[in-house]
């Protein structure tokens, strides 16, 4: 099921901007807008987009709606934001988890890095087009260096959305297949388990790290976040019972993802 799943082609999927709209008057404009429509099965603010491009419509051209993946929209509902967070989104690029975050803050602030300078500048034009420029802090900076920016706990929580092989995101960009091999993966494994241990002195006691991939090798997931937790006992999982939430494609006909929360207990 997983190999047939990953050749199909991948859903239109939106994310409301709640801030903006509601979830039912997104459903009603977009039904009197001609496109038909489907609520997503992973998250309760997605909806499957089933005729019609969503990027042509005015909901899209306001910011009330964004182009997301739903199993990356659980992401950011894994980390169970509160409203008046410091949250920090380490690797940001495109900007869709920052806009997330976003939306469900207020007198919060999320501040998110990204190594390219005009990934920098799409993260910000979409949080203008989405209204939520007030709470989104956009800067070019590669996420191991942060702890030169920040003060020390600074962040209620850190998102590691982390370079990874993609391999979850096959059915979006099949090409992948053709430049990763293992190689490729145990690299990526180490700069993982890095970005994560450069992070730790940023968030503040009781505060969260999320970590998250795109792909679907334990290499890059569970085996990260043992090796993490093994050098860094301060931290445990907030779901002790497993490490981690995986959606393979096959599930839900989504990308892969992979994520898993920690909490800081000491420092």
């Amino acid at each position: 099921m997983l190999l047939s799943s990953i050749n199909q082609p991948p859903h239109q999927a939106i994310r409301v901007n709640t801030s903006k709209i509601s979830l039912q008057q997104a459903e009603r404009a977009l039904t009197a807008a001609g496109f038909t429509w489907r609520r997503s099965q992973l998250s309760p603010t997605s909806l499957i987009i089933q005729s019609g491009f969503a990027g042509n419509s005015q909901l899209f051209k306001n910011g009330s709606i964004v182009f997301q993946d739903e199993s990356a929209a659980c992401v950011v509902a894994s980390m169970e934001i509160k409203a008046d967070q410091k949250v920090l989104d380490a690797c940001a690029a495109p900007g869709g988890k920052t806009l997330q975050i976003a939306d469900q803050l207020q007198t919060g602030h999320v501040w998110a890095l990204d190594i390219h300078e005009h990934k920098v500048k799409l993260i910000e034009k979409n949080a203008v087009r989405c209204g939520l420029q007030a709470r989104v802090t956009a800067q070019k900076l590669d996420a191991r260096l942060a702890v030169t920016k920040f003060t020390t706990g600074f962040f209620d929580q850190i998102l590691l959305d982390a370079p990874c092989s993609g391999i979850g995101l096959l059915r979006r960009k099949p090409e992948i297949r053709y430049r990763k091999n293992l190689q490729d993966i145990h690299a990526l494994s180490q700069l993982q388990l890095k970005l994560l241990e450069n992070l730790v002195p940023l968030v503040k006691l009781h505060g969260k790290i999320t970590y998250s991939t795109c792909t679907i090798m334990q290499t890059e997931n569970q085996q990260v976040i043992k090796s993490f937790l093994k050098q860094h006992p301060q931290f445990s999982l907030q779901n002790p019972r497993r490490i981690g939430r995986e959606i393979f494609p096959d599930e839900y006909e989504t990308d892969g993802f992979f994520m898993a929360n920690l909490i800081k207990n000491a420092n």
